[in-house]
């Protein structure tokens, strides 16, 4: 046996170790794409992999990768690639969200890489946003139902400029009217930007309803700029 395939919690996690000293690459390609459909979230340990075997395996299963124009935190490119970046470089956690949730084009599919273990601490929370709904009361439910999630931010010329990655106006506009945010363009070519989005969406497959936003990260690092849509 090469592996052994075991859940780590109630529903979503599976776990895969490597027994055998056997490489990422020859795994069955077929039955980590069941496994991924069936549980959410797929652990892989044991095995002996840098940043350019991870990004091979991920080729191998994921298409379309997406940069991060637009992404609420400064993250570092790794090796020259846009799509793969560092994910905290700061000391602070970040608390629990969707990623990238504030605009419309979302990554479906996230990929984590652990280069260097911490001694301590250094763990990544995972949710199972159905589940999470399913928990809340109904007093909740019924005032996110009813009520979105409005960001209102200020954000100098120099820090929309990085965080677009483009110091183009009309290609600022473009990508704004793709992801439905408004913004406006003030003296100093600093703009206020602004994003209405639910905190609840529906499941992909549109049986359920899912509880996945970015209010904890917005309301710990910046209240200020999030509030209900009047």
């Amino acid at each position: 046996m090469s592996k052994k395939i075991h859940s780590i919690s109630n529903s979503i996690v599976q776990e895969i170790n490597n027994l055998d000293n056997v490489s990422i690459l020859k795994l069955d390609k077929e039955e980590i794409i069941s496994l991924f459909k069936f549980h959410g979230i797929l652990l892989f340990r044991g095995f002996d992999v840098d940043v350019d075997i991870f990004k091979e395996f991920t080729n191998l299963l994921s298409i379309d990768f997406i940069n991060y124009a637009g992404g609420a935190f400064s993250r570092r490119v790794i090796n020259g690639d846009e799509t793969l970046l560092s994910v905290n470089d700061f000391k602070s956690e970040i608390k629990l969200h969707g990623e990238m949730y504030y605009q419309q084009n979302i990554p479906l599919m996230l990929w984590f890489f652990c280069a260097n273990p911490p001694l301590e601490d250094g763990e990544t929370t995972v949710c199972d946003g159905r589940q999470f709904f399913n928990e809340i009361s109904s007093s909740t439910k019924e005032l996110f139902s009813k009520n979105k999630l409005k960001f209102n931010v200020r954000i100098s010329q120099e820090d929309w400029q990085k965080k677009y990655q483009t110091d183009d106006l009309n290609q600022l506009e473009e990508m704004s009217q793709k992801n439905n945010t408004h913004f406006t363009v003030n003296e100093d070519e600093s703009i206020l930007l602004e994003d209405i989005s639910s905190a609840i969406i529906p499941s992909r497959c549109g049986k359920y309803q899912v509880f996945i936003n970015s209010l904890l990260p917005t309301k710990r690092l910046n209240p200020k700029i999030l509030s209900f849509e009047v």
